[in-house]
C-alpha cells in the first residue's frame, strides 16, 4: 500500500514523503520512505528523478479503476528556447540564454495554468522537458474532457502564457517594418518567410492525451495516453501549417 504524509524539518520547511508498505519474505512488513522531488521550475512533482517516477507509477498502479492518467505537452517549446530573443540584441551566446529564459517564462506559465485548473482534482507531475502527467480522481470521461478542454483553452488566453508571445510578435513586426523602411511594402519572399519561419509557432498550446486505467499495466497506460496527445499535436501543428515530419 501507499501513503504520502506531510513532514516539517528543524527550520520548519513542509516535505511530501512517499511511503510504500512492502511485504517482506519472512511475512514482515517494512515501511519504506523517499521524499518527493519537487520540479524547481514548475512547482510540479518531478518524475524524472527515481522518486518522483516511482510514485507517479505507483499511484498509477494501485488507483487501477478509479483514475485517469493525461499526458500534456506544451507545443513549440523548443521553438521558443532556441529562436524567441525577444528583439534584444547580443553575443549569440547571450541570445542563447535570452531565449531559453523565455522557453522557462512560457513552461512556467503554462504549469501555473495546469496546476490551478486541476488542484485537488489531480496529482501534477513533470515528466520530460516539455511533458506533464496528471493522475485525475476521475473516471468519467465527460468530467476528464470537460477538464482537459478547460487547461487547453486557458492556455490559449492566459495573459501571463501568451506574454512572451506577445513581445516576440511585437519585436519581429518592429524588425520587418524596419528593415523594409517607411513607404515600403513587404516583399512576398519576406512575407513568406515570416508566415513559415514564425507564424505557426507564434501561438502557446498544449496537446492531451488520456485514457481510464483500468486493467492496463502501467507502461501500457502511458503509452495510450501518449499516442493521444502526439496525434493531438499533430493536429496543432497541421492547423497552423508548421512541420509534422517527427511525429
Amino acid at each position: 500500500s501507499m501513503n504520502v504524509a506531510r513532514y516539517r524539518n528543524p527550520l520548519k520547511e513542509e516535505f511530501l514523503v512517499f511511503e510504500r508498505s512492502v511485504k517482506m519474505p519472512d511475512g514482515s512488513v517494512k515501511i519504506l520512505a523517499r521524499e518527493l522531488p519537487f520540479d524547481g521550475l514548475t512547482g510540479a512533482i518531478d518524475a524524472n528523478l527515481p522518486a518522483g517516477r516511482q510514485f507517479l507509477e505507483t499511484l498509477v498502479a494501485e488507483s487501477n479503476g478509479k483514475v485517469t492518467l493525461a499526458m500534456i505537452d506544451v507545443d513549440n517549446l523548443g521553438f521558443v528556447s532556441k529562436n524567441f530573443t525577444q528583439g534584444r540584441t547580443g553575443t549569440p551566446a547571450e541570445l542563447k540564454q535570452i531565449a531559453r529564459a523565455a522557453g522557462d517564462e512560457y513552461l512556467k506559465a503554462t504549469a501555473k495554468v495546469v496546476a490551478d485548473i486541476s488542484k485537488g482534482k489531480a496529482q501534477f507531475f513533470r515528466t520530460g522537458g516539455d511533458e506533464f502527467a496528471l493522475v485525475i480522481n476521475e473516471t468519467d470521461p465527460v468530467k476528464v474532457q470537460r477538464l482537459l478542454q478547460e487547461i487547453n483553452e486557458r492556455v490559449r488566453k492566459d495573459a501571463n502564457v501568451r506574454r512572451v508571445f506577445t513581445v516576440e510578435s511585437r519585436a519581429r513586426a518592429t524588425a520587418i517594418k524596419n528593415e523594409v523602411g517607411a513607404g515600403n511594402t513587404l516583399s512576398e519572399s519576406q512575407a513568406q518567410e515570416y508566415r513559415l519561419g514564425y507564424a505557426p509557432y507564434s501561438q502557446p498550446n498544449v496537446s492531451v492525451g488520456s485514457v481510464v486505467v483500468n486493467g492496463e499495466d502501467v507502461p501500457h497506460a502511458f503509452e495510450i495516453a501518449e499516442r493521444q496527445a502526439a496525434k493531438q499535436k499533430i493536429d496543432n501543428k497541421t492547423e497552423f501549417k508548421s512541420d509534422t515530419t517527427k511525429y
